[in-house]
């Protein structure tokens, strides 16, 4: 890693599925994965509405700050 915070952090990115919504089942499975301590629900370049409320439940399953 080339930078501090690249050694510092561990960031496991999510995707979009086949119609462009982001895969919150993948969002799942790399959240009880990856046991993050803080999950980042945000957009700049995603014209639709974030599932808040999916992404707390995934928080909270795995004890992350969201």
């Amino acid at each position: 890693k080339i930078n501090f915070s690249g050694k510092l952090y561990n960031v496991v990115p999510y995707h979009v599925d086949e119609s462009g919504l982001v895969d919150m089942e993948e969002v799942e499975r790399l959240a009880k994965e990856s046991q993050p301590k803080l999950i980042v629900a945000g957009w700049s370049a995603y014209p639709r509405q974030l599932d808040f409320a999916a992404f707390r439940r995934i928080a909270d399953e795995v004890g992350a700050y969201l």
